[in-house]
């Protein structure tokens, strides 16, 4: 008799790994129609994990952006269950919103927050275990488009903006983490939208202290820049700025740039210099923007991306605060 159940358990379990297995294929691949044929007979499956992350089948839909896959989905589900699949959590804390937020479909963000009615405001403010709202997290991942129309949803609710801007584990704004992860687009409207972000520090560090640390976001060996990007990015005076000997932030010690400690001037380049600081001021006053948003703004605009010299990154982050 225990044979038989224990035989029945392992039977009971493959079928199921064998569900998760096809399941998450179908999902991959959009396939709707089968995962919706897959789930029809197995509605108790549709809650189980399928992945070693503890991700559904609806946080894959969520990841991939399927507006379509996510439909189906949520057809299969009881009202009643409705609320308990939208908070649902991954190992890592994360909602289906939470994963929605790291693409650029944003049809898919605004089914799920239809689907939540009345519990909106706390979908959107739910956290993930590094204290990431799905606003946050989009700033990280997304796309300025995702960002934009989620912020616009959390503003609905007064004061619940600024919540948003901070990740509560560690205090790291949200400004901050689009630009560690290079999302300059997102960096430039979260300025617009908030220049106090430009002031915000993490562990005494600005957002600008940051961006001179990274060597990916400027050109120098990176490949040939053509046109009025080359004009731009030889216009900044690399050697009128000294060294800051306190930066711990400095990326190579050993750079060839970085060993001399005296700045080398030229008439050449005081001219140079002279002529930069009234293109920037120029085009600012055109702009209407406040100096220190300038470099994240020259970023965005003319793509100054690639590697760099520590030396750039250092002059680029002067030149942001050299007006008064």
């Amino acid at each position: 008799m225990t044979k038989e159940i224990n035989l029945a358990c392992i039977r009971s379990d493959l079928e199921n790994f064998e569900v998760m297995k096809v399941s998450y294929e179908l999902a991959l691949r959009n396939e709707c129609e089968s995962i919706k044929t897959l789930y029809q007979t197995k509605r108790c499956a549709l809650f189980h994990t399928i992945t070693p992350c503890e991700d559904t089948v609806f946080h894959i839909a969520a990841y991939l952006g399927s507006t379509e896959l996510l439909y189906v989905l949520f057809e299969m589900v009881p009202m009643s269950r409705t609320w308990e699949v939208l908070t649902m959590k991954n190992m890592h804390g994360n909602t289906l919103l939470h994963e929605a937020a790291t693409n650029d479909k944003v049809d898919a963000a605004k089914f799920l927050i239809e689907k939540a009615h009345g519990e909106r405001v706390t979908m959107l403010m739910e956290q993930n275990q590094l204290g990431e709202t799905p606003l946050y997290r989009a700033a990280a991942f997304g796309t300025k488009e995702i960002v934009e129309y989620l912020a616009n949803e959390v503003e609905k609710e007064e004061g619940a903006l600024q919540t948003n801007f901070t990740r509560s584990s560690d205090n790291l704004s949200i400004l901050h983490i689009a630009i560690m992860n290079e999302q300059f687009e997102t960096a430039r409207w979260l300025l617009d939208k908030d220049p106090d972000l430009a002031m915000k520090e993490n562990y005494e560090k600005t957002c600008l202290h940051v961006l001179a640390t990274m060597s990916t976001a400027f050109k120098s060996s990176s490949g040939k820049m053509s046109g009025f990007k080359e004009i731009m990015y030889g216009m900044i005076p690399g050697d009128l700025v000294h060294r800051d000997k306190t930066d711990q932030y400095v990326p190579s010690q050993s750079c060839e740039d970085m060993k001399d400690h005296q700045p080398k001037t030229s008439l050449s380049m005081h001219c140079c210099c002279f002529f930069i600081h009234f293109w920037i001021r120029f085009w600012m006053f055109l702009e209407g923007m406040h100096p220190n948003n300038f470099f994240i703004y020259l970023i965005s605009m003319f793509g100054l991306r690639g590697g760099t010299k520590g030396s750039e990154a250092k002059v680029l982050t002067s030149t942001t605060f050299c007006f008064p």
